[in-house]
């Protein structure tokens, strides 16, 4: 608790701890009152009305100064826009579950907005991370190794305990640890990956450097046992990207060697490690749109793009997808409800509007990455920079795999502190 606390800024250590119980999740400490699970971190934002009125002026008023600034508000404008379909939401109950989540996520969102301001608030929270990050890990080595899972529901048992390794690329259980199912666990495992590699280059010892690149090695490992093809697609663009923007900074993209060694790597070593791989990657990526799984997923897109147009675009209400795919849907879809796509999540709940205002702030920060990353400033700074451009561009694809993000607590915490990072280095950037 200490990295929490040393600074002697109370709402910041208030922001450190809301960040990391947030990411902590319901599953490790939590008391079930039957109507909710009752965690560390909800019963702290139970006082956040309490901590946000001892904010100072000074503070919202820096903060309305940042350069992502609108992305904080947007989450203020979805909120208040979720109101808007209760005049036609058909599921209720579900609507409060998720406009909840949602209320979560603006409430964190805005403190790491204020409080995470230095490069050094950045540095402590992917420090947290990572200690969560193998936390998590070691739940999900032991699931692998021994098949006792420890956070999973009965029902789902028997497939992940005796045959999940049967279908596996590299013959191994899937993991899931505390996330409930392996796509889940796969995007907190892409935002690890390159957490740790970003630790990788800016702890100050040698030993916690090369610790992180160990760490880094397991959550790949991790994350293709999951067997999540839009993890691998999408851990597979980031590395690449990072490999190109890293020889760039090193090399300059206009030198002979620059390109010398883009094709001596591509041409000597990826190609031939893929085809030589391929029976453990052939299956993570392979697309069968006539049948079976993904059959079912081109139609739950198509479903959700009828139930956006029958309520003319504005969505149908948020956690009122699930009620339409059971009642109302017309192309094929199984027993599965949930969407499986963040992004038609967000359009379909929440209309056009908000769709294009997230997709819009969402390419506008990769940009902005992209463009630190490249720049000469401070050298962890550009190295943040890189891995959470890396991230946000596996992400892109990583998310299409998750039954639902608007469930996780600890998407909105991860979003708010790229988001944050963008601010630092702008900030940064500017005082040069």
């Amino acid at each position: 608790m200490r990295i929490l606390f040393k600074d002697g800024n109370f709402n910041k250590s208030y922001t450190f701890l809301l960040f990391a119980f947030a990411l902590l999740g319901v599953h490790i400490l939590s008391i079930n009152l039957g109507f909710i699970q009752l965690s560390p971190y909800r019963i702290l934002l139970l006082l956040a009305p309490f901590m946000f009125i001892r904010i100072k002026n000074k503070t919202f008023k820096t903060f309305k100064k940042s350069k992502n600034y609108s992305y904080f508000l947007f989450l203020l404008f979805w909120v208040l826009y979720s109101f808007f379909p209760l005049l036609w939401i058909k599921d209720f109950q579900n609507w409060i579950k998720i406009f909840t989540f949602l209320i979560s996520g603006l409430i964190i969102s805005w403190f790491i907005g204020c409080f995470f301001t230095l490069k050094e608030d950045i540095i402590k929270a992917l420090n947290i991370v990572e200690v969560l990050s193998i936390f998590f890990g070691s739940i999900a080595f032991y699931e692998v190794f021994t098949g006792n899972y420890l956070f999973l529901s009965q029902q789902n048992l028997g497939y992940y305990q005796e045959r999940s390794h049967i279908f596996s690329t590299i013959g191994l259980r899937v993991p899931i640890s505390v996330f409930g199912n392996p796509n889940d666990f796969a995007v907190f495992l892409l935002f690890a990956i390159f957490v740790s590699l970003g630790l990788s280059r800016i702890k100050k010892t040698l030993k916690g450097r090369l610790l992180s690149i160990v760490f880094m090695i397991c959550f790949i490992y991790l994350l293709l046992a999951t067997q999540s093809r839009s993890g691998f697609i999408g851990l597979v663009i980031g590395l690449i990207l990072y490999f190109l923007i890293f020889i760039f900074n090193t090399y300059g993209a206009k030198s002979v060697l620059f390109k010398t060694i883009i094709l001596v790597i591509l041409v000597g070593f990826f190609i031939p490690f893929l085809i030589n791989n391929a029976n453990v990657f052939d299956a993570l990526l392979q697309v069968d749109v006539t049948t079976g799984g993904d059959q079912v997923r081109i139609n739950l897109i198509k479903n959700g793009l009828y139930f956006l147009e029958n309520s003319m675009f504005l969505g149908v209400g948020l956690g009122n997808i699930e009620y339409h795919m059971l009642n109302n849907k017309i192309y094929y879809v199984s027993k599965i409800l949930n969407i499986h796509n963040w992004w038609m999540e967000i359009l379909v709940s929440s209309g056009i509007l908000v769709f294009l205002w997230y997709i819009f702030l969402y390419f506008k920060n990769l940009s902005l990455l992209f463009s630190y990353s490249v720049k000469k400033i401070n050298r962890e700074l550009r190295h943040i920079s890189t891995v959470f451009f890396c991230f946000l561009s596996a992400f892109f694809i990583t998310s299409m795999g998750a039954s639902s993000l608007m469930y996780n607590e600890w998407i909105w915490p991860i979003m708010a502190l790229v988001m944050a990072t963008v601010n630092v280095l702008d900030s940064s950037f500017n005082k040069k």
